[in-house]
């Protein structure tokens, strides 16, 4: 999603000066920012179940570890 805020457009014309509206183009490529990476469902179900395995391992290790102090 395209993002140009007026501090970076400020900063661009201040750079530019009286080429500004000639430079227009070089302005618009500086400040808009191009959009994320696009991930495909396969990718963004492996990373839902990669990071579930690592909370699964830490809570799991985590319990064995607390489990004999409950009982002190």
């Amino acid at each position: 999603m395209p993002t140009m805020t007026s501090e970076n457009l400020v900063r661009e014309y201040e750079k530019a000066k009286e080429n500004f509206m000639k430079e227009l183009d070089f302005v618009i490529a500086d400040v808009v920012a191009l959009g994320g990476a696009s991930y495909s469902l396969l990718q963004r179900i492996g990373a839902i179940a990669q990071n579930g395995a690592k909370l699964f391992a830490v809570g799991t290790t985590a319990s064995m570890v607390g489990h004999p102090f409950l009982f002190l």
